[in-house]
């Protein structure tokens, strides 16, 4: 049955302030993934840093300084993981939470979480698949054939309604109580022919998102973009200058390099930095919270009034 977009951003949007429980789910993740971040970007960019160094300052070979370089993208990627199961396991726990209201408490949203948290993943996990092998295929084949790039416009239009299609998976896997493949199939057949009041929910609650999150990380991002791109004008400046030779030049530019990656992480580290990151991941909640009204809103009476006409005709 069709939704009321409008109704559902608003609820959304004041989800958590009206259920004091499911704010205290939103902040103890977003306190968990803020602090984990907090605490793991100075050895991110501290490796980088060092490396960088090391290489500047020749002791370091070119085969160890790419040998630092790949251990740090592969700390990088298990790091993102790390925080990627613990962030999903909250998500699975607030999507509950929204779903029942009141009527649960924090331990029976726990308890859901974790009771279908492994049918969660998977089917986060095959939808990652799904659009990664699409978006790495595209970029592959622009990378040889330049024109093939433009297929990107199509692979993003493809993408948002693919998404839409299949944007109450996770409350069928947790709710519902399906497979992961269920889910996905279940998802996409509820939302056809209402795409677009779904798509237009999501779009609403998307654009208050990005309006707040925006507003609150335009001094950090503008700082950041003042002093790179003063770098970079230093950078393009020492290339220019005649006087140097290829060693010196390769050394100032690695320079400017390092500060650049030392001024992002102290702005990374900022205090006000770490309230924007707190404020950012609890708001990204409400595209969870907007999945589970929408369930609940458009599959549940739907699901209710075929069990009655089942019971009529029995």
């Amino acid at each position: 049955m069709p939704i009321d977009a409008g109704d559902i951003a608003k609820r959304t949007i004041l989800s958590m302030y009206e259920d004091k429980q499911l704010f205290m789910i939103v902040l103890i993740q977003a306190i968990i993934i803020s602090v984990a971040s907090y605490l793991l970007v100075p050895g991110i960019f501290g490796t980088l840093s060092s490396a960088l160094a090391n290489f500047e300052s020749g002791s370091a070979s070119p085969g160890s300084f790419i040998q630092t370089i790949i251990g740090w993208v592969i700390y990088i990627i298990g790091i993102w993981i790390v925080i990627f199961l613990i962030e999903m396991f909250f998500v699975v726990a607030t999507l509950a939470k929204a779903y029942y209201g009141r009527s649960r408490g924090i331990a029976d949203a726990l308890r859901i979480a974790a009771g279908r948290y492994l049918y969660a993943l998977a089917d986060y996990i095959l939808i990652f698949l799904a659009f990664g092998v699409g978006y790495a295929a595209i970029f592959l084949l622009g990378i040889f054939v330049h024109v093939l790039f433009i297929l990107f416009i199509p692979y993003v239009i493809l993408a948002v309604y693919a998404s839409i299609m299949i944007s109450l998976t996770i409350p069928f896997a947790v709710v519902g109580r399906k497979g992961p493949i269920d889910s996905l199939r279940m998802s996409w057949a509820a939302v056809k022919g209402n795409w677009l009041h779904v798509f237009l929910a999501f779009l609403v609650v998307g654009i208050v998102y990005y309006i707040i999150v925006g507003i609150i990380e335009a001094p950090v991002v503008l700082q950041i973009f003042a002093f790179d791109f003063s770098a970079a004008h230093n950078m393009t400046a020492v290339h220019n200058v005649s006087a140097l030779n290829s060693s010196s030049r390769a050394a100032l530019q690695m320079n400017l390099t390092g500060s650049i990656i030392n001024n992002e992480l102290h702005e990374v580290q900022s205090p006000f930095s770490i309230v924007v990151s707190l404020v950012s991941n609890i708001l990204s909640a409400w595209f969870t919270i907007a999945a589970a009204l929408i369930y609940k809103d458009m599959v549940v009476p739907k699901a209710k009034s075929s069990s009655r006409a089942g019971k009529k005709q029995g």
